[in-house]
């Protein structure tokens, strides 16, 4: 995504080294389990952003069906899995366009879609197959690409003027959708083809120009982590190791087999960037508890109980 200003910057600086890795979750699995009504409707987050840590490991691993908290892990400057009710930081608090993403598997038209995606995933279907159809789905749901498309714009100017959070759906219902979009639902139509997968936003490079940009991930049998792109065919297909060396992409380069388009020009950087915050539910009431990752810092978790709207806590820039 292009920016000519990016208030992030201002705001991180080299993300921390971290060991902690993350349990790999299931999309479909997790749809409902996670209550994040009232923090679908609180565009300044403030209930996350206030929530204070837990003081010991035992208040993440509660089994008590009392418990009506959701722990968030809070995850920034790496490639992230998302799953139902993660919380997507935007930029609407601090003077940009993006209201804040949340993943709502709920949202019936993204179900629809989801759908489609988890027909890929049959017996003797290849990566490069899955990763193919799941590129093929996407450019034809999300068909409005551009930055100044009416229906883009018109979506982000109603939710940030009523202080509201969009749903991956909502930009569905439109078929528009930039970079950012693209690679989300890239990414989760893959995690439904059986196809293991991240989300990564990034500083990207090309012909000269940086930009902002996101895109999914694949992850193959070896390990290897290979970008899919559904809207940059510069990038689409390249294992990322080679997108973030120096130099960037060459054409003696080894690509995704099969990948239906090459790239218009070679010398392409991606680069991990610190930002967007994610919060990523891990636990809630009656989810199956799955296997922690290693806590390495509490400071990392927030635990929230869903209740009214908060303002944005002290220290924080007002919107």
């Amino acid at each position: 995504m292009p920016v000519s200003w990016n208030p992030f910057r201002l705001l991180f600086g080299t993300p921390a080294t971290s060991t902690t890795t993350t349990t790999p979750l299931s999309a479909v699995g997790q749809a409902g389990l996670f209550d994040a009504s009232e923090l679908v409707r609180d565009a300044r987050l403030g209930q996350l952003r206030g929530a204070a840590p837990p003081q010991t490991s035992q208040d993440l691993a509660s089994n008590d069906p009392r418990d009506k908290r959701v722990v968030y892990r809070q995850v920034s400057g790496r490639s992230v899995r998302l799953n139902h009710g993660s919380i997507i930081e935007g930029s609407v608090d601090f003077g940009g366009l993006q209201p804040n993403y949340v993943i709502d598997l709920q949202h019936p038209r993204l179900k629809a879609l989801l759908s489609q995606a988890r027909a890929l995933n049959v017996s003797g279907k290849s990566l490069e197959d899955k990763v193919n159809g799941v590129v093929a789905l996407v450019q034809k749901t999300l068909t409005q690409g551009a930055y100044d498309a009416p229906a883009y714009l018109k979506l982000l100017a109603d939710n940030r003027q009523q202080r509201t959070n969009v749903t991956l759906g909502d930009y569905l219902m439109q078929g528009a959708g930039v970079c950012r979009e693209n690679a989300l639902l890239t990414h989760l139509a893959l995690l439904e083809a059986g196809v293991d997968s991240e989300y990564l936003y990034c500083q990207a490079a090309q012909g000269g120009r940086a930009e902002d940009h996101a895109v999914a991930l694949a992850v193959d049998e070896h390990g290897r982590k290979i970008v899919v792109d559904s809207y940059n065919r510069n990038f689409h297909g390249f294992f990322l190791d080679d997108l973030t060396r120096p130099g960037g992409s060459q054409a003696r380069d080894k690509r995704l087999p099969g990948s239906t388009s090459s790239p218009s020009m070679y010398g392409c950087t991606l680069s991990v960037a610190a930002y967007p915050i994610y919060w990523i539910p891990v636990r809630a009431l009656f989810a199956p508890l799955k296997p922690m990752p290693p806590i390495d810092q509490l400071a990392n978790f927030r635990v929230v109980r869903p209740g009214p709207r908060s303002s944005v806590p002290p220290g924080r820039p007002a919107p």
